[in-house]
């Protein structure tokens, strides 16, 4: 466990120096998502919400708790580590898994960054962002903006470890992770526009580190007007510019 906890210090290091971001002070723990956060739940109806959707919470890769006067927590989901057959090590499980901890660990501490600044855009307490209309919107961004922000680095990550030319990149991404994502979409349970960011963000990022153009597919048409805005508000500032935009055009799409 401490060889891991140093290898998130890398990469927080490594992500906040490369995007000019502050570290932040955060406690790291891998283990069961639902328990954990059920733990850390501070009242009845924060109880009540975690209960309702256990088996949605369950599924997480990871999830935060932030807090005013204290370090900032990531839950890690510790199937993203461990074997509980005990028949693979911890290296075996990693490779398995393609290294997903790498973009779960930064996804949720870009969450973490986020929230900071709604919290300071609009006078609200940390810990309780998510009581204002405001929030609504930003939910959405949010996601979108930490998806995007982990892929690139994992992207980035990953290719630093090994040397692969443009020409590979681009083989890859044709003939495996794109024919994939499109023939798998799937954007039904209980957020199809939280699933579709999921899938949003692999285009975005394409074209970002890249510099090509991918067509959306057939599925994922209908949330392109919203792609098109974040891909042109990518940052806290121009969302909280553009917040009346993204409340109107999230509406339409719910």
């Amino acid at each position: 466990m401490d060889e891991l906890l140093t290898v998130f210090k890398e990469l927080l290091i490594s992500y906040c120096t490369k995007n000019n971001v502050n570290i932040l002070p955060v406690e790291i723990i891998i283990g069961n998502i639902y328990d954990k956060r059920l733990e850390l739940a501070k009242t009845l109806g924060e109880q009540t919400s975690i209960i309702n959707n256990r088996e949605v919470i369950a599924n997480f890769n990871g999830t935060i708790k932030v807090y005013n006067n204290k370090n900032h927590i990531i839950i890690l989901n510790e199937n993203l580590f461990f074997d509980k057959t005990n028949k693979m090590s911890v290296d075996e499980v990693l490779l398995k898994n393609k290294f997903q901890y790498i973009q779960t660990f930064i996804h949720e501490y870009v969450h973490i960054l986020d929230i900071i600044e709604f919290a300071k855009h609009f006078n609200v307490n940390i810990e309780d962002v998510e009581k204002i209309p405001e929030y609504k919107s930003f939910y959405y961004w949010t996601e979108f903006h930490a998806h995007a922000e982990s892929y690139k680095f994992y992207k980035e990550y990953l290719l630093n470890m090994v040397s692969i030319s443009q020409s590979e990149i681009l083989e890859h991404i044709i003939n495996v992770e794109k024919p994939y994502h499109e023939k798998d979409i799937k954007l039904n349970g209980f957020d199809s526009l939280y699933n579709a960011i999921e899938y949003l963000k692999y285009y975005i990022v394409w074209e970002t580190l890249y510099n090509l153009h991918f067509e959306l597919p057939n599925k994922l048409l209908k949330y392109k007007e919203f792609y098109n805005l974040y891909n042109a508000n990518q940052n806290f500032d121009n969302y909280a510019n553009n917040i009346n935009i993204f409340n109107i055009i999230i509406q339409k799409l719910k």
